[in-house]
């Protein structure tokens, strides 16, 4: 499952509850073009880019953070703090969900 959270405050947390997330993150993308490679690879429709078969690409339409070096969870809070922006910059995050 993929699950866009907008406006994610570098440095601080937010609770996963409150997010709506009841699964485990796999990954964590910073979205830096969600309109660019807006299809499905396997039949060329238009999609969003949280729909599961969205084409993601480092460095053109998303950047993949790091766990733990630039994201974490910890109890029933997600923390980040990106490297790919400044401390309290906003961020578009695409979490990756199983």
């Amino acid at each position: 499952m993929r699950l866009i959270i907008r406006s994610f405050v570098n440095g601080e947390k937010r609770n996963l509850r409150e997010l709506g997330i009841t699964g485990v993150v796999q990954q964590v993308y910073t979205i830096i073009d969600e309109n660019k490679f807006a299809f499905d690879p396997s039949n060329g429709q238009k999609i969003t880019i949280d729909n599961d078969n969205a084409y993601l690409e480092h460095l053109e339409n998303v950047f993949l953070e790091d766990r733990y070096h630039d994201w974490r969870i910890e109890g029933d809070e997600l923390y980040f703090y990106g490297h790919s922006g400044s401390k309290g910059q906003l961020h578009d995050l695409l979490l990756i969900i199983s």
